[in-house]
């Protein structure tokens, strides 16, 4: 039957057709399995990679930085890094050496410190950079312990070795003499004299010098109220002056002389009665330590003087 034929070959040419789609399908589905698979093989390449460029930049250098922080914390101060960058990691490996050398710093100035400079300070970078203040308020400190009590050795010895020299004398001129000299040797002054007051008379006499030439046409004896010593015997307080006139007395030495730059007249007192005036010269100027050591002393040589 003519039928049937045309529709047996009408199956036959729908299941090729059929059979042609599932083989083009199947092809097909191998091709996205294919892509699929490079785009996967890509996108794991492209991860790796920045990955890779992740830990090569970024990660290790920060765990370098985090290594290097650790060593200073466990006090290797001295500990580098050896790389530099401009981008962020850069700069924070540029605050950590900023970091490094603040510490650095301060540690070199606290051993100065405990090595007994304490004149060395820390450079402070900020009101609120409070190690560094620390350090330098206890550099100050120690500075004005140590001060103290040096002054204190210095002005206790000085009292000791004057008074030593007042010891056993029994004449005027000898006290005077020795006083002076241990004076004047003890406070680095270039110069002195000791005048023995005559109330009497209102006059003072020298009875002791040390590296002494007379005054430009005077003599042995000052009336009160002439001149630094005479005025000091009419006040009755130490005097200090730094315009020395060109008449007053020279310091002496082999090579030639010159003219003291400070003069201080100190007045020796008993019982508050004035006894004697000491002047003392120096090229330099007489400090306020050496005017409180000469102010303690000259009531112990009244009383030895008496």
């Amino acid at each position: 039957n003519l039928l049937e034929s045309q529709m047996e070959t009408l199956i036959r040419f729908a299941v090729h057709k059929a059979e042609e789609f599932h083989q083009s399908t199947l092809q097909l589905d191998k091709n996205i399995e294919r892509t699929l698979l490079f785009v996967f093989a890509a996108v794991l390449l492209v991860a790796a990679l920045v990955v890779l460029f992740t830990i090569r930049n970024i990660t290790k250098p920060l765990l370098l930085i985090v290594d290097w922080i650790g060593m200073i914390a466990d006090g290797k101060i001295n500990s580098k890094i050896g790389f530099s960058r401009s981008d962020e990691i850069g700069i924070l490996a540029e605050s950590c050496r900023n970091m490094q050398e603040n510490l650095y710093h301060k540690s070199e100035i606290s051993k100065r410190i405990s090595n007994g400079d304490f004149s060395a300070r820390v450079k402070v970078v900020s009101n609120e950079d409070e190690v560094a203040i620390s350090i330098n308020q206890i550099a100050e400190n120690y500075s004005r312990i140590i001060n103290e009590n040096e002054l204190q050795h210095w002005q206790t010895t000085g009292l000791n070795v004057i008074n030593e020299s007042m010891q056993g004398k029994q004449d005027v001129g000898t006290f005077c003499k020795d006083v002076i000299s241990t004076v004047c040797k003890y406070m680095n002054t270039q110069i002195g004299a000791f005048y023995i007051a005559d109330e009497s008379k209102f006059e003072l006499r020298l009875a002791g010098s040390y590296a002494f030439q007379l005054r430009k046409g005077t003599n042995n004896i000052i009336p009160y109220g002439e001149g630094v010593g005479g005025q000091c015997a009419v006040e009755k307080q130490i005097i200090s002056i730094t315009d020395v006139p060109e008449d007053f007395f020279r310091i002496g030495a082999g090579i030639g002389d010159c003219m003291p730059s400070n003069v201080v007249a100190i007045p020796v007192l008993y019982e508050a009665n004035l006894i004697a005036v000491m002047e003392l010269g120096s090229v330099k100027e007489i400090g306020q330590k050496e005017l409180n050591l000469i102010e303690a002393v000259s009531h112990a040589i009244g009383i030895g003087l008496h």
